[in-house]
């Protein structure tokens, strides 16, 4: 029975901070793209901004 967690083998905070500060900064970048692109997410999907807008969610988020 475990009696529990063991943080000795967990990595650093400096090299898993990063990644979350990219993932704040992504999600601030696509917010900024919706708000600018509101109206091509009426026409439809396939238009260059939406893909941008996708791409940066999936990749950053």
């Amino acid at each position: 029975m475990q009696a529990g967690l063991s943080t000795k083998n967990a990595p650093s905070p400096k090299v898993v901070l990063p990644y979350y500060a990219y993932g704040a900064i992504a999600f601030i970048i696509a917010t900024i793209v919706m708000f600018f692109t509101a109206g091509d997410l009426a026409v439809g999907f396939i238009t260059p901004k939406i893909l941008s807008l996708v791409h940066i969610m999936i990749l950053g988020w």
